[in-house]
């Protein structure tokens, strides 16, 4: 692909994009519905996560990028994160949650990685006032780009029992100690570091609004 068919191709995408948005601008809870005061955002491993760890263990394939060349990647990796998502979506929704954004559910074709966060950024920042994480979310460089997301824009974060996580540093520990196995395991976990580095400094501020807040 040339690089004028590329930008073509990523001009479409960002329509693409901004069209969803739209969408999401026009719901609103059903009438009648148990329901609490804005849409929860349900961030779920999708196609990284501890499942994905686990599976190249038991195919001692070091790389992720060839991990998901492989036919079983989707059968025993995406479409068990997808169908967790959808539970932890469920779960939301019986909690009381009635307007409850799983990302799992929604496919759009020819985009890559880039494009979703693209979308689920926007979404968490313009339309979510709260974002669950569901179990194992430490895992998956997804879900941890959106927690990062939801402290940086002082979304309320919740965890996996619908409650909500008032100390965040002992959360972002959990990412650290993903790393730490990870890098024990023999793979790359940079992508991983990389984004947990981001959310302590990002902690930083939150430490630092705190502060002026009590005095």
């Amino acid at each position: 692909m040339s690089v004028s068919e590329r930008l073509t191709q990523e001009d479409r995408i960002l329509r693409e994009i901004r069209m969803t948005l739209s969408t999401f601008r026009s719901v609103s809870p059903t009438e009648g519905e148990t329901r609490r005061r804005g849409a929860i955002y349900a961030s779920s491993p999708i196609t990284s996560g501890l499942r994905l760890f686990n599976f190249m263990r038991e195919l001692e394939i070091k790389s992720v990028k060839d991990l998901k060349a492989h036919p079983l990647f989707k059968k025993k990796v995406m479409n068990l994160n997808l169908t967790e998502g959808e539970h932890f979506g469920a779960k939301l929704r019986s909690e009381g949650y009635s307007l409850v954004i799983v990302p799992g559910s929604f496919f759009a074709k020819s985009w890559a990685q880039e494009h979703y966060m693209s979308l689920w950024r926007q979404v968490i920042v313009r339309f979510a006032s709260k974002l669950a994480s569901n179990l194992h979310w430490e895992w998956s460089t997804g879900c941890v780009e959106e927690f990062l997301i939801a402290i940086e824009h002082e979304k309320h974060i919740l965890d996996f029992n619908c409650k909500r996580i008032e100390n965040l540093n002992a959360h972002a520990d959990l990412i650290r100690k993903a790393v730490d196995q990870i890098d024990h395991w023999g793979f790359e976990p940079k992508p991983l570091y990389d984004l947990w580095r981001q959310i302590d400094l990002a902690l930083d501020n939150v430490r630092k609004r705190r502060r002026v807040s009590v005095s």
